[in-house]
């Protein structure tokens, strides 16, 4: 359950964003330590306020850029290549 330290602040753990989200906890700490999200860390446990999760989802997804689609071909290429038959 989220902590509601007042009217404008609550806070969720990474648990607690793991099953509302369905996402697993590492991924979450993963946005974290990146900065993707923002989040604070208290008593090695990690914090996010609702407006954190809110700008988050806000944002556009970041466009892949055609070289990430040409080193995927290449993989499933030569994975294809290496499948017995």
């Amino acid at each position: 359950m989220p902590k509601k330290l007042s009217d404008d602040l609550i806070l969720y753990d990474v648990e607690e964003l793991s099953k509302t989200l369905d996402i697993q906890e590492r991924t979450i700490r993963q946005l974290l330590r990146e900065g993707k999200l923002k989040g604070r860390k208290l008593a090695r446990k990690w914090y996010v306020t609702e407006d954190s999760l809110q700008e988050y989802f806000s944002q556009p997804e970041p466009e892949r850029s055609q070289d990430d689609g040409e080193v995927r071909a290449s993989r499933e290429a030569s994975r294809d290549s290496m499948s017995v038959k």
